[in-house]
């Protein structure tokens, strides 16, 4: 069988944080018919230097990004709204418009897809299921007004479980991460994360569910130092374990 390659972007927090959740990504689009091309001179996409304000070191990532990614015109796969946010909607306006690397960035983000939008309706049909239940969703806020790929994400969870994900009261709240927001503002960034904990933990949820690692090591670090039951785990890992791919068996 011949497979279509694409390229994956590994993001940061995948790569040092949530290796298994890349590994998983990897596996799932090999499910579905992919070859992964992960070029190993790829670093940060550089949102977290362009939201401190730091431009001209957020333009130098990006200039490297997209010498990377820019030697063959293959779709690139992203793990993290977050990070397909910054290139596919910030990355051109980091150039002087009509300049060849600002034509670059354009389509290079015409070529970006975040990873659970691009993989949601290429999974197998019938995924083995118990007893159909409502998943708790964590949206976060670049999949709701940066990519505005939240829609998959409700319906990856309803693949996996058989009925429709629901959402905290909060749900439009952000879980107080925000990158270099919760270093620059600690105070507020944890009264943010108690709030949401409490929301997702509403009806005795233990689990939650969220396709960003920002907010799943914000949160989940909140939890964890607060001894509070609830835990939050990735969506590309879930659908991985439905369909018997996982890397953590």
């Amino acid at each position: 069988m011949t497979m279509d390659r694409v390229f994956f972007f590994s993001t940061c927090l995948v790569e040092h944080i949530y290796p298994d959740v890349g590994m998983d990504a990897v596996a799932l689009l090999e499910l579905c018919g992919y070859r992964c091309e992960v070029p190993p001179q790829q670093t940060c996409c550089g949102q977290p230097g362009y939201n401190s304000g730091a431009t001209e070191a957020s333009r130098a990532v990006a200039e490297h990004t997209l010498n990377v990614f820019s030697q063959e015109p293959l779709p690139i796969i992203v793990p993290s709204a977050s990070c397909a946010d910054m290139i596919k909607n910030h990355y051109p306006k980091l150039f002087l418009e009509g300049s060849p690397r600002h034509q670059q960035a354009i389509d290079l983000a015409s070529r970006c897809f975040e990873f659970i939008d691009f993989i949601a309706d290429k999974l197998p049909t019938s995924p083995p299921r118990d007893e159909p239940k409502n998943a708790m969703l964590h949206i976060s806020c670049s999949a709701r007004r940066g990519t505005k790929t939240y829609e998959r994400w409700q319906q990856s969870l309803e693949y996996a479980f058989g009925a429709p994900a629901i959402e905290p009261e909060d749900a439009f709240e952000c879980c107080g991460f925000g990158g270099t927001f919760s270093l620059k503002s600690p105070a507020i960034s944890t009264v943010m994360a108690e709030d949401k904990c409490r929301g997702l933990m509403a009806n005795g949820n233990e689990t939650f569910y969220s396709g960003d690692c920002g907010c799943l090591m914000h949160l989940n670090s909140y939890a964890e130092k607060q001894a509070l039951p609830i835990r939050g785990k990735h969506i590309i890992t879930t659908l991985a374990e439905r369909l018997g791919v996982a890397n953590a068996k």
